[in-house]
């Protein structure tokens, strides 16, 4: 009897400690939103146990399909990729769909206490962005690293901090991720009808360049792809020139509509621009200030698009790059420039840059021509098993039935 005494003093005892230790959600600050938020399921209120056994559920199933299906030739896979996270999805939309996020004030950074934290960590904790949820509306570095985690999948700079941006892009329904994904496997049926293993895939809605090689991904590199008014294209060719110190010979479009007023109002652009007319075109010199920066890369196109250097490098800091009249500008021209020519043996790094900085025109052909695709996709997995979403900028996804 004595023992039993015992333990039932030191349980309670130990229940006490428990409570007035833990965070009573009733007295927690909400330092972004006054209003009072329950979190329900269907019209039915469900605990933070409930959540987290469900969520804890649908991550093992997550992570299974990742082990399951992440192969060598992952872009070739992505079929198979995107099934399985469309099945997840539709799985949790069909049990109610992620908690819907309150709108904040300001944004939220790592030490910062509100009832919306709460709120996000049973969202990442059911998409697989953090592994637990502590129930806290404290922002931890768990929930740090889940904030990155997102932020990195939805194409957005990882920066750790819940922005209402971030909220926004939170809150887009499940239901319309799920068209998401449908749409782009169809999009991958197209794309892995190609049989090829050596390519570079340019990623339009993604702002990014990528270089596969026996489908392995080798490297990546920030583009600056066409405004809305000036998209760049979906089509696929073959890489077949370098161009060093090459002269900008501006569209007709360009000259009519941009250039034509300017030259009007100042008789001096021409000059101080290092510009000249030739055979009735207007081009504009090799050089630092040249559009095209230092090197361009031809694949002959009825688009008239290229891949090509810039000098307004600071551009690659935006976090969406959609700055071109439709060609294709790249972060680090010498790099492609080398890949392309490196069983060249009359090319290397050294050459490639003398002759980039020599303010003479100079095509190269390609020994080995490399195929391109430049294609559209807003939703893909990546080698790591991590399902991506980016934005539709052209509106495809909308335009797709």
């Amino acid at each position: 009897m004595f023992k039993l005494f015992l333990n039932l003093s030191i349980l309670i005892i130990y229940c006490l400690f428990f409570i007035a230790g833990s965070c009573d959600n009733s007295d927690l600050k909400n330092s972004d939103n006054s209003i009072e938020i329950k979190i329900e399921n269907k019209d039915t209120e469900i605990t933070n146990t409930e959540l987290l056994n469900t969520n804890s559920a649908l991550i093992n199933e997550i992570n299974s399909k990742k082990i399951n299906n992440i192969k060598n030739d992952t872009f070739n896979n992505q079929i198979n990729l995107l099934n399985d996270y469309f099945f997840i999805y539709d799985k949790i939309d069909a049990e109610g769909g992620l908690v819907k996020l309150p709108p904040i004030k300001k944004n939220l950074v790592i030490g910062d206490s509100s009832f919306t934290i709460q709120l996000i960590k049973q969202y990442l904790l059911k998409i697989g962005d953090i592994p637990v949820n502590d129930n806290t509306g404290i922002f931890d570095s768990l929930l740090l690293k889940g904030i990155k985690s997102i932020q990195f999948r939805l194409g957005m700079e990882t920066t750790g901090i819940i922005s209402k941006s971030l909220v926004s892009e939170m809150n887009i329904p499940v239901k319309s991720r799920v068209k998401q994904i449908s749409i782009n496997i169809e999009r991958f049926r197209k794309f892995n009808q190609h049989n090829i293993s050596n390519y570079l895939l340019v990623n339009i809605p993604e702002f990014k360049l990528h270089l596969f090689k026996k489908n392995q991904l080798q490297w990546s590199m920030d583009i600056i792809v066409g405004k809305v008014k000036n998209p760049t294209a979906v089509f696929e060719n073959t890489i077949q020139y370098v161009v060093f110190s090459p002269y900008w010979n501006v569209p007709n479009s360009i000259l009519n509509n941009e250039l034509m007023p300017l030259i009007r109002r100042n008789r001096n652009y021409i000059s101080s621009h290092n510009m000249e007319w030739t055979a009735g075109k207007l081009r504009q010199r090799p050089g630092a200030d040249n559009p095209l920066g230092l090197i361009k890369f031809l694949f002959p196109n009825k688009y008239n698009i290229y891949l090509h250097d810039t000098p307004m490098k600071s551009l690659f800091k935006s976090e969406k790059r959609a700055f071109s009249h439709g060609c294709i500008r790249i972060a680090d021209a010498p790099k492609l420039a080398e890949y392309l020519l490196k069983n060249d043996t009359s090319w290397n790094i050294e050459k490639i840059r003398i002759a980039m900085n020599a303010n003479i025109e100079h095509y190269v052909k390609l020994k080995y021509p490399l195929p391109i695709l430049i294609n559209y996709f807003t939703s893909w997995v990546d080698e790591k098993g991590l399902l991506h979403f980016t934005k539709d900028i052209y509106k495809k996804d909308i335009q797709t039935k």
